[in-house]
């Protein structure tokens, strides 16, 4: 598109091309210089003065077009510009006349040159230097080559080889080819001139310009000033502007060259400040001396961003077109071409909001503000490039304000941060101030008269006045001797940037610097845009519009809302029904509507799924039809008819019944709807089926109830426990009491020591009863099956209960089945524990008669399992059908009437029952009462194959063992000291420690035999002791030593945990010297060779045993005795009997019963009596069975002997105690 620009450029080429082209028709021109050589001397050769006399005249070739400043013609016949006042100085030095001759192009007048024509060609800028028949003279002016680009392209960032980028150049300033060596990537374009090269530049035909400094900085000032502007240098090797000669004319340019040396450098600076077109800062004369550290900072910071301030001009502000202009924008150029920095203009309003851009690093320099007014220690100034006073401004008519003197009680209007607040404040206290944020903003508060004067500078006042309002405001004074100085700020640490921006103003001449705030103060140029130059009217208008717009809505919207009101009243009713139908329809409950005299209107179609009818059959019928029963007590009628009767609701919990028989127990409501008169026209009903609620309700009753039976339950636990403890504690407590006084009169009462221990291990069976059941109810109590003797283990059982069964005087009897003979899979404490609650309960309750015990077989199809039928019965009191619902429960005991016939815990049977059924049994009870009670157990059991019996040697235990090295380790006092105690009365050394650190250090320092320790300690656990001791032992490859645990928890969890920490067995809180003894035997094996089978026939017995059992109680001992005595009589009598009937099978079973009372007495002989002839039953040699049962009989007969004599010995012990 051709623009007017290009029309008016084109015109003006044409015009000059038409003054050239009359220049053209003379042949010569007049040489017009505006130099003068006065005082200024050659220092020449005679024979070069000679030569120049010879010489007479100098003949210069100019040629067209004009390349201004260097080569100008002006009025057809008249030659100036830079290169002409160089040729008059030279002209009058040399005392030579100047010939002018003028060619139509460069190309003609460098033949002319070679043909002898002229002497010589002005202007040449290095073209002609590669033609090697000329010859340069002298530089007489520098001719750095630059790139100028369109100003439009602020932000124009050109690449250093120029890709995509159309260069216009002046053919005959440089070569092609060294052009295109150095921007090999760009669109070269020669023209015939500078002139016309720029004016592509400016008007969008190229997008970079290439030339020499001079002559690019006058056309810029001269015709380009707001088009065109220096970018930066062109990194070409250059020549500078000379004179071109013949090769062999070597006098001239010895000459020349003479001449031009002899210019003082103020005169060259003249002649350059005359032909810069105001342009006084050329670039090449300022080079800016970089050190090679800024250097390397440039190479990699080509590019900046600053911020700079809006809307303070002529100083810095942003031109109609946006782009940023100003002095300092001015100043920033003349940086850039001093050094190559190109920045980027970050608009920015107010002062704040500049020192925070920087703090961020959002930009890297601030610009065109006071630097008084950013006081920030993280920020570095450079040295001042502009500054302009103070000035007071008031309202054209405020003739009586000449000063700040004259503004006491006054407002005047004040930039925030301003930095003559403080000097107004100090000077004149009675000055209101007021802030604002520009100085634009305080004059225009003047103008309104919301103030009565203004502060800001006087350039910025100037201005304004002259586009704001030159007839209201005038300016009244100068405010002090400061002045605001702006400068460039960047962050402390960058140090570079600051170094390269000082150095480069350092460049520009005071000269330089007065120039260009000249030019803005005097020549302000700035065209506002129509929103800057009419805000506040267009924000009036804006204003007035949207009121007239809102009142417009606002009618547009009434007019729309009565239409909608009359539509919508001329479908109220209808709406008015299809709302009913969809709310009733929509509701999930049964809705109905029925009129006053009970006719259904309508209905939903939960109603119709509820009473399982259509709609036409409910529709304008009888609501009672589809109700068949409301209410007993108020029939449905009655209610429907008393909600219409007294316009009252009616709520109520009822069960509604349907014609099909349904049943909904529900919350029914009656709500009467009324018309617009008052009269109720009919009834709103409904009901919402509250079953599930009910239901819930009755749940949580029962849970409730169930609490409150679980509360009570604990209660009687609590009381219950509390008797069951207090009653045995009672009797420890008391008993130790009375024991205690007689031992402080040295009475030893044995009878009340003995009493206190039957009741507190009565106290720890219930302990381990309340335990089990704990197990039972969280699910815990687990079998530990292993193989078994279930005759051993039954007998084992009748053996501890005979002798109380025979103190009561009862016959306690055993029947086993000789099927039963064998080995099973069976957990034998819990076997012996249900056996053994059986028979205590059955001797308990029985005062007279018998208890017997009969085990039998019963026939099972499985062959590898052994189902056995335990009975326990007895001749007791019985227990009657009340008492036999409740005894399998926790802590129920059998009453008589109100009162309980025996005291226990309660707890027996029910944990009986809970291991039959761990046992995969089952547990029968039936009695009468005062028949007696008969309870049979039920089991199948795991048969195993017999063991190998080893019949060539009996292994006995050796009783010389001596004592054990023992180290116990517990925080508690009384538990070391019990212990160690137990110990010492066992025959063993004990050490004690009082925690798991210390027993580790005892432990180290000696050899221990035995470790006993806590489980839980301070400082270190019993757990972790043994698992440290553990590790030492192996690393030292010594013999393990025996740990044992020692803990109140009986618990098998703790076991478990005991023995996965190292530990060899755990003994529970509180322990037996028996149960002592046999963990410790563990160790006593380690030490105990076998010896050879006893051959003697002694019969020596052992009771110390016995006296371990019975704690050395002597009565106690002689009813054990006693008892032995008659069972050794019975199985005496029993064994001539059985032998007598061939009953092998019998005679094993009695050897082995016999066996068992030997070993309690250790009676050697005996016991290798029995083991024979156990061996020899189940063998076919005749002689073998008549010797040994011979030999049983001889030996039971001399235990007899000797323990009716120890019956004496303990009667004559008794008569004299």
């Amino acid at each position: 598109m051709i623009t007017l620009r290009t029309v008016i450029f084109s015109v003006f080429l044409f015009g000059q091309w038409m003054l050239g082209a009359s220049a053209w028709s003379s042949d010569s021109l007049t040489l017009l210089s505006r130099s003068n050589a006065q005082g200024l001397t050659v220092p020449l050769a005679e024979e070069d003065w000679r030569w120049l006399r010879v010489k007479g005249v100098l003949r210069l070739g100019v040629s067209a077009p004009d390349s201004a400043p260097m080569d100008i013609t002006s009025d057809d016949a008249f030659y100036e510009g830079y290169t002409a006042d160089y040729i008059g100085l030279l002209s009058e030095m040399l005392s030579i006349r100047i010939e002018v001759i003028r060619y139509n192009s460069r190309a003609e007048s460098i033949e002319a040159l070679k043909q002898g024509k002229i002497d010589l060609l002005g202007s040449s800028t290095g073209y002609e230097s590669a033609d090697p028949d000329l010859e340069l003279s002298q530089a007489y002016g520098e001719s750095q080559p630059l790139l100028a680009v369109n100003s439009r392209f602020g932000d124009l960032e050109l690449e250093p080889t120029l890709k995509g980028r159309r260069l216009a150049v002046y053919d005959h300033f440089l070569p092609e080819s060294m052009i295109k060596t150095f921007y090999p990537d760009a669109d070269i374009r020669l023209y015939p001139s500078e002139l016309s090269a720029l004016g592509a530049i400016a008007f969008g035909q190229a997008d970079a310009f290439l030339g020499d400094a001079i002559t690019t900085s006058y056309l810029i000032n001269k015709y380009f000033p707001a088009n065109v502007r220096i970018n930066s240098y062109a990194q070409i090797p250059y020549d500078n502007v000379a004179f071109v000669l013949l090769p062999q004319s070597e006098p001239l340019r010895r000459i020349l060259n003479s001449a031009l040396t002899s210019i003082p450098s103020w005169k060259n600076l003249t002649i350059l400040r005359r032909w810069s077109a105001g342009a006084i800062n050329l670039p090449w004369r300022q080079a800016v001396d970089l050190s090679p550290r800024e250097r390397r900072w440039l190479e990699g910071h080509s590019r900046l961003k600053v911020g700079v301030l809006d809307g303070y001009p002529p100083a810095s502000f942003f031109n109609q077109d946006g782009h940023y202009s100003g002095v300092t924008e001015e100043l920033l150029e003349k940086i850039t071409v001093r050094t190559g920095l190109n920045f980027e203009f970050v608009r920015m309003q107010t002062l704040d909001e500049l020192s925070r851009a920087l703090q961020n690093r959002e930009v890297d320099i601030i610009a065109g503000f006071n630097r008084d007014t950013v006081q920030d220690e993280a920020f570095r100034f450079t040295r001042s490039y502009f500054a302009s006073p103070f000035a007071l401004i008031v309202r054209s008519g405020r003739v009586e304000i000449r000063g700040l003197q004259d503004m006491s009680g006054k407002v005047i209007a004040i930039r925030k941060a301003h930095t003559q607040r403080p000097y107004v404040a100090k000077h004149y206290p009675d000055i209101k101030l007021v802030e604002v944020e520009s100085g634009a903003e305080g004059m225009a508060l003047v103008v309104d008269g919301k103030v009565d004067a203004s502060i800001n500078t006087l350039m910025n006042a100037n201005y304004l006045i002259r586009k704001m309002a030159t007839d209201q405001l005038r300016i009244v004074g100068i405010l002090g001797d400061d002045s605001a100085e702006y400068a460039l700020g960047v962050k402390r640490g960058s140090v570079e940037l600051f170094s390269i921006l000082n150095k480069s103003l350092m460049t520009i001449s005071p000269e330089e610097f007065d120039q260009l705030a000249n030019r803005w103060h005097y020549e302000v140029t700035i065209d506002e845009t129509t929103w800057h130059r009419h805000r506040a009217i267009i924000i009036q208008g804006f204003i007035f519009a949207a009121v007239l717009l809102l009142f417009a809505l606002y009618w547009i919207l009434y007019l729309r809302k009565s239409i909608m009101r009359r539509e919508r009243a001329e479908k109220a009713l209808n709406e008015q029904m299809e709302f009913m139908r969809v709310m009733i329809d929509g509701t999930p409950h049964p809705i109905y509507v029925g009129d006053q005299k009970g006719l259904l209107l309508m209905c939903n179609a939960d109603y119709l799924n509820a009473v399982e009818l259509r709609r036409e059959e409910v529709i304008e019928r009888p609501v009672a039809q589809g109700i068949a029963g409301w209410d007993q007590v108020l029939p449905y009628e009655q209610a429907y008819a008393r909600v219409v009767n007294v316009g009252e609701p009616l709520l109520k919990d009822c069960v509604v019944r349907v014609q099909s028989g349904k049943t909904f127990t529900t919350q029914h409501w009656l709500v009467p709807f009324r018309a617009r008169d008052g009269q109720i026209r009919g009834v709103i009903a409904g009901w919402v089926d509250i079953g599930e609620r009910h239901s819930l309700l009755h749940q949580l009753q029962d849970a409730k109830d169930e609490a409150d039976r679980a509360n009570r339950a604990k209660t009687s636990f609590l009381a219950t426990m509390s008797h069951e403890i207090r009653t045995p504690m009672n009797a420890v407590i008391g008993m130790l009491e009375l024991a205690l006084k007689r031992a402080d009169k040295g009475v030893l009462d044995r009878f009340s020591i003995e009493v206190a221990s039957r009741s507190a291990h009565g106290l720890l069976d219930l302990i381990g009863d309340i335990l089990d059941v704990v197990k039972i109810e969280s699910g815990k109590l687990t079998l530990s099956p292993q193989r078994a003797n279930l005759r051993t283990l039954i007998e084992s059982v009748v053996q501890v209960f005979d002798g109380v069964a025979r103190a009561k005087g009862l016959q306690l009897i055993l029947e086993f089945d000789s099927q039963a003979n064998g080995d099973v899979l069976v957990d034998p404490l819990h076997f012996k524990q249900v056996l053994s609650n059986l028979l205590s309960n059955a001797i308990k309750f029985t005062f007279q008669g018998y208890v017997r015990l009969d085990l039998g077989v019963v026939p099972t199809p499985d062959e590898g399992r052994l189902a056995i039928r335990l009975t326990v019965s007895d001749t007791g009191l019985g227990i009657s059908e009340d008492n036999q619902k409740i005894l399998f429960k926790p802590f129920s005991q059998i009453k008589d009437g109100e009162q309980v016939v025996q005291r226990g815990s309660g707890l027996g049977l029910m944990i009986c029952r809970t291991l039959c059924i761990l046992m995969q049994g089952e547990l029968n009870l039936t009695s009468k009462e005062g028949e007696g009670t008969q309870v049979e157990i039920l089991l199948s059991l795991l048969k195993l194959d017999a063991l190998p019996v080893q019949t060539n040697t009996i292994e006995v235990e050796d009783d010389d063992r001596g004592p054990l090295r023992v180290l116990i380790v517990d925080d508690y006092p009384a538990n070391r000291i019990l212990l160690s105690q137990q110990l010492s009365y066992l025959g063993h050394t004990v050490s004690e420690a009082d925690d798991g650190a210390q027993g580790l250090q005892t432990w180290l320092a000696g050899h221990f035999d035995v470790l006993i320790t806590d489980c839980n300690m301070p400082v270190m656990s019993g757990y972790e002791l043994v698992r440290r001791i553990r590790q030492l032992e192996l690393e030292q490859q010594a013999i393990p030593c025996l740990v044992l645990g020692f803990t109140a928890n009986a618990q098998e969890e703790e076991k478990r945990q005991c023995l996965e920490a190292g530990m060899d067995d755990c003994l529970f809180k509180p322990t037996s010297l028996a149960d002592l003894h046999a963990s410790l035997r563990l160790v006593e094996s380690r030490y105990v060779e076998p010896r050879a089978e006893l051959v003697d026939d002694s019969d020596s017995i052992d009771l110390r045993g016995l006296e371990q059992l019975t704690g050395g109680d002597r009565s106690s001992m002689y009813r054990l005795i006693y008892d032995l005595a008659a069972s050794n009589e019975e199985d005496s009598s029993r064994l001539v009997k059985l032998f007598g009937e061939q009953d092998q099978s019998g005679l094993a079973e009695l050897a082995h019963r016999i066996k068992g009372a030997a070993k309690i007495i250790k009676s050697e002989q005996l016991i290798l009596y029995c083991e024979r002839l156990e061996v020899v039953c189940k063998g076919d040699k005749d002689e073998a069975l008549v010797q040994s049962v011979d030999d049983l009989q001889r030996g039971m007969e001399r235990l007899s002997v000797r323990l009716k004599i120890l019956l004496k010995e303990l009667e004559i012990v008794d008569v004299y105690s």
